[in-house]
Formats: structure tokens, sequence, C-alpha cells
């Protein structure tokens, strides 16, 4: 067998029911096997060629997968697999091994193609191939029930007879496969032409419309938030996504903005699992930021919808060294409690403070324990009364705010910035404090 592209369809010597242009459901036929495709298929639509009609590449395209699971997979690497189908002459294989890696032709696979590219099996017996630097496909698949006729050559070679063709996905980031592919023989047999985009076609798709598609990466439920205890000055993106090997996460002070090289955040790009970014950068607080994900994959880009977010006005209360508490507690007996911290970032000017009565294991551990509550009117730590607080960057202030026994109880406290208008986030927990240590009780004992 000899594949001689020309500039003309063949007329087949076989007999053929006349093709349609309309996608039919899919008819099994019965000389050959039941295809079965891997899961997460990447390519989906129609093909068309004059004489066997359309040319399906998943079976969602026709809501079949129920009846037959088939379609045409293109893997990281580049490696192409899986069936297409045609009710008029079935299978099309684009495996050389079956089930059983024989690489016979009984168990539905093609065997060696009869040149080059693939003719001798590489590591992963691939007989065609996606180059995503030139987006260009090259190789073959074979009409099964033609046997050594059925042979679909994807792209011309340098040796090869006749016109250039061959079959790629267009550089406009749509995932659209356009080109040719050919099968013919030299003595005159074979089906011809294959497009795979209605562009090809001198009518262009008007009342035609059909390609074949690469799935590009998917991006949905982009959020952007402050990050969780540098509120007011750090902003984590969030995405769901599908279909993408990595990830490039840009953003911008203005909406609007085409992402760039010069706005872009990650350095390199996220691995195919990330799920959100934070770059490690302070922002200003109380500030809006604009964002934008891209996510790449076998076939291209895909950018999400440009997202907002904004830092909180106000920083939350928190020491300076790592693991401190935001605000420190001391003593002084008979019923004096001492609060110190430093003052925040943003636009604070005066502060809420909150106290829980630690009365078992466990409480006031976390600053949404309920047992937190308001401090008395007219107390020294009463908001709003902290505003004058602060003497530079250093903050405090006196509670007496204990009756009857309190002040032999242990207490925490939480502390938030507010402006009148927006408030911060609790701090974390003080330390537990006492008012007044009980003094010992002392006993005289006579001596013996």
């Amino acid at each position: 067998m000899c594949l001689v592209a020309a500039a003309f369809s063949p007329v087949l010597i076989f007999l053929l029911r006349a093709p349609q242009k309309e996608p039919g459901r899919m008819e099994k036929i019965s000389a050959v096997r039941t295809a079965r495709a891997a899961a997460g298929d990447n390519i989906t639509g129609y093909a068309w060629n004059n004489q066997i009609g359309w040319i399906s590449f998943n079976c969602e395209n026709d809501s079949s997968c129920g009846v037959n699971s088939y379609g045409v997979n293109i893997d990281s690497s580049g490696a192409v697999f899986g069936y297409a189908w045609s009710p008029n002459v079935g299978w099309i294989s684009f495996n050389r091994c079956g089930t059983d890696d024989d690489c016979g032709t009984q168990d539905g696979d093609t065997g060696a193609p009869p040149g080059s590219p693939f003719q001798n099996p590489g590591s992963d017996n691939r007989i065609a191939e996606f180059n995503p630097g030139n987006k260009e496909l090259k190789g073959w698949a074979k009409i099964l029930s033609m046997g050594n006729d059925g042979w679909i050559k994807i792209r011309k070679e340098g040796n090869d007879g006749g016109q250039s063709y061959g079959v790629y996905v267009t550089p406009a980031g749509t995932g659209e496969f356009e080109g040719y592919a050919w099968n013919g023989n030299d003595d005159g047999t074979g089906i011809g032409w294959i497009s795979f985009n209605c562009a090809n076609e001198s009518g262009g798709c008007a009342g035609q419309d059909y390609k074949v598609k690469a799935e590009l990466p998917q991006i949905s439920s982009v959020t952007v938030n402050p990050t969780f205890n540098l509120e007011c000055s750090q902003l984590t993106v969030s995405w769901d996504a599908s279909k993408a090997n990595s990830f490039d996460v840009y953003r911008s002070s203005l909406s609007g903005f085409a992402p760039n090289n010069g706005n872009k955040l990650t350095s390199a790009p996220l691995g195919g699992g990330a799920t959100s970014y934070t770059a490690p950068d302070s922002l200003t607080p109380g500030t809006a930021y604009y964002y934008v994900v891209r996510a790449y994959g076998v076939f291209g880009h895909t950018d999400s919808l440009e997202v907002s977010g904004a830092t909180d006005a106000i920083c939350r209360v928190d020491g300076a060294a790592p693991g401190s508490n935001g605000i420190a507690a001391t003593h002084e007996c008979p019923n004096i409690v001492n609060l110190s911290w430093e003052k925040p970032g943003g636009s604070a000017v005066s502060f809420e403070i909150k106290r829980c009565r630690i009365d078992n294991p466990g409480d006031c551990d976390s600053n949404t324990d309920p047992l937190y509550g308001d401090l008395t009117a007219g107390d020294g730590c009463y908001y709003p009364t902290v505003a004058a607080g602060c003497n530079g960057a250093n903050c405090g202030c006196q509670t007496t705010d204990f009756v009857n026994n309190e002040t032999t109880k242990r207490y925490k406290y939480i502390i938030r910035g507010t402006n009148g208008i927006d408030q911060g986030k609790w701090s974390v927990p003080s330390n537990s404090i006492q008012p007044c240590q009980k003094l010992p009780k002392w006993k005289e004992v006579k001596s013996q």
C-alpha cells in the first residue's frame, strides 16, 4: 500500500452508505470490536469526509457514551490514543496496541504504520503525536474495517509526494483543529481528504458548522480574600480548574489590565495541582487589587475572568515576634490588669477589647469562644476609651473590671482595632492572667 495525496478525492471501489451532513448517532458495525475510551478524553467534535461523512471524536458528541464509550485523548507528552467513530466505516483507531499489548489487528488496534513517522514502536507505542510547541499533529490513524487500505496520514512527511497538508491546533487560543488528513492508495482507492474544521472549506462554516476541538483548561470559582493573620497586607487568590498542567497569576492595581510579564506574580508556573497563591510582598491596607489566573494545558492556555479583592483597612493586632500574642497582660494586686499591644498598621484610631474568664480547661483558647464578652462601660479598657491609649506604636490600658472574688479567677483578652467604620480582625487570645494571686494560708503548728 502507498499513500499518495492528491488534489481531489478519489472514488471508492467498495460500497458505502451515502453520507449526510448532519451528525448521526452511533450504529455498531459488528465486524469491529467495541472501542473503549480512557477516562478524561480531551478531544471532541466532528471531522468531515465527502465519502464517509461525519467522523465523531467523542461519544459525548451524540450522547452515546452509555451505549459505547469512546473518544480520543492527547496526553501531557503529546501522545495521541483512543478511537473515533464513523457510522459508515466504523472505528478509526489511534492505538498501535490493543488491550493485550500484542500490537495485532485482531484486538482493535492498528499494528505498525506503513511508513514514517512511528513505523518503529517507541516506548509508549504511539502512532500519532501532538507538538505543543508548533501546535501540529503528525503520524497516523487507521480505519479498522478497511484493513491496510484504511491508513490515514495526519501530516505530509518530507519524502511524501503530492501537495502539503496537515492538521494543527489554531494559534487563536480556541483549541480548534484545522487542516486536512489524507487516506489514499496507489491503486486509486481511499476516501481522500478528511477536514477537521468547516473553516477549511471554500464556503466556510455557513450552514455546516463543524470542527474537531481540544479541551482547553477551564478555570472557575476564582476568589480573592485577605490572607489569614495578614489581612491588611496580603491577599490570597484561589481557584478551581480542570485540564490544567500549570498556572501563572497576574495582579494589578488597575481594573481591565492585560496580563503580561510586568504584572506576573509567579516567578515560575505553579504545578497543575495548585489551587491558590499568595504573593510574598506587602500590600497597602484598605486597597483593592485585581487578579487574573492563567491555566496552561496541552493545547494552550485559558485566562480567568478578572477578579478583585481588597486588603483590610485595619491590620490585626499581633506581636512583632513570630508566635507571640497580639495583646499581653500583667497584673497588680489587688484588682488591676495591665494590657499592652503594638499599634497595628492601617487606619485604626481606637480599640475594642473583650475578656473571657477561664472556668474550665479549654475555655478562652479561641478568639471565637462565646465566653468572651464586653467590659463594663467606664472601665479603663472599655471601648472607645482606649482611643488615647497609644504612645507612638506602643499602646496600653488598665482594667479594674472585677468584683467580689473575681480577682482570684484567671482571664484572657482579645483586641481589635477600629476607625469608627471598619473593624479589624480579633487578635489571638492574650496570655492568661489572674488579677491578684491568692496568698498561701499559714497555720501555726506547735513544736513537739
